[in-house]
């Protein structure tokens, strides 16, 4: 079942998107707003039955150019950095991690570098998620990925 305000998010650019296994509907955070700059911080659920604008208990600050992946081991699904307020196109280099209700930032032993455009997706191969971007290609650190996160 989906809670929350039937709503449709306004015109946006540069959200991220990821399909939540557990929920199975589409979660959208963050985005750019035309004409505005980074200011929209709501969490949007796709089902079906349309868009739904979520009211978690604790949300990432907001942003644009965000990278988003569902993580199968943790049944999560995981949000990384990218450019954002409170200093808009403030580099983010933080990891947070949505249940299907609320999110949750996790510290993290070291974080990957901030990386323009980033994208974050499920490896088969290597079981766990790999984030790539403008200017670097790596894999995220063990440490760093939520499977194995050494919280602080």
């Amino acid at each position: 079942m989906v809670t929350g305000t039937r709503r449709v998010p306004t015109a946006r650019q540069s959200a991220a998107i990821a399909y939540d296994g557990v929920n199975h509907r589409l979660v959208m955070f963050g985005s750019d707003l035309p004409g505005e700059g980074p200011q929209d911080g709501n969490t949007y659920a796709w089902t079906d039955s349309g868009w739904r604008a979520l009211n978690p208990a604790t949300s990432p600050p907001p942003r644009y150019r965000p990278a988003m992946a569902w993580d199968p081991n943790t049944r999560e699904v995981v949000l990384f950095g990218s450019s954002g307020v409170p200093t808009p196109g403030g580099r983010l280099s933080d990891t947070w991690v949505w249940n299907g209700t609320t999110w949750r930032h996790v510290a993290t032993a070291s974080a990957p570098t901030h990386s323009e455009n980033p994208v974050l997706a499920w490896d088969d191969a290597t079981q766990q998620l790999v984030l790539t971007g403008v200017g670097s290609d790596y894999p995220v650190p063990k440490g760093t990925n939520p499977e194995r996160l050494e919280r602080s």
